[in-house]
């Protein structure tokens, strides 16, 4: 009896193929498991306290309005001659980024709320781009705005407003950064809003959190 040997190489051959096939497979998922879904994890900073602002439909907004969702908030004015443009850019990149990512919402707070009217937000949210269901640009008194920022957030917002000699305009000091808050309005990281790599930790991060615990 003989045996045919190029069958049976054949028969190897395709075996060996399809092995190697389910041991990249395998490596694939196990790459988007643990390197996307669990790795280090992020810090927490603690939870961002209560505190009640208005959107510009001036309707009310509060702490359990970001819950849910992961958030991306900064401080800004309209009227800013600084970094503010600059800010409110990247932040529309960002919900350019994530557009078919309904579980992110982006949150804007005015710390001149004497200009910064929920009519003054509406047409400037209009003006920039604002997707009006995902980013949302509050006001509110200035007490609780600093108190937001500058105790709950941890982000510096200056008392006074000055004038900038070159522009004639108001200026009024705050931080540029972005905070990254999760479903639970816990506080998850700081980015800088005026550097690039820092905004890729930023989207990465976006990325991670969903998939995260949040019991």
């Amino acid at each position: 009896m003989s045996i045919d040997l190029s069958g049976i190489r054949k028969t190897l051959m395709v075996l060996a193929l399809a092995l190697g096939l389910w041991v990249v497979g395998l490596g694939v998922f196990f790459w988007k498991t643990t390197g996307t879904i669990t790795g280090p994890a992020l810090p927490d900073y603690g939870k961002v306290p209560p505190f009640s602002l208005v959107n510009f439909n001036n309707l009310p907004i509060q702490l359990s309005d970001l819950q849910g969702k992961v958030s991306v908030m900064d401080f800004f004015f309209t009227t800013c001659p600084g970094p503010c443009p600059a800010m409110t850019s990247q932040m529309k990149r960002l919900q350019d980024e994530f557009k078919d990512r309904r579980g992110i919402q982006f949150v804007s707070v005015t710390v001149d709320p004497e200009t910064d009217t929920p009519a003054v937000l509406s047409r400037y949210a209009a003006v920039v781009g604002a997707d009006p269901g995902r980013w949302f640009f509050l006001t509110g008194s200035r007490k609780e705005i600093q108190d937001l920022a500058n105790h709950g957030l941890y982000l510096a917002v200056g008392d006074n407003a000055a004038v900038a000699p070159a522009t004639g305009q108001g200026t009024i000091t705050h931080s540029t950064r972005f905070v990254l808050i999760d479903g639970r309005a816990h506080i998850r990281g700081y980015y800088d809003s005026t550097d690039n790599q820092s905004l890729q930790e930023l989207v990465r991060a976006i990325e991670r959190l969903p998939a995260e615990k949040t019991n």
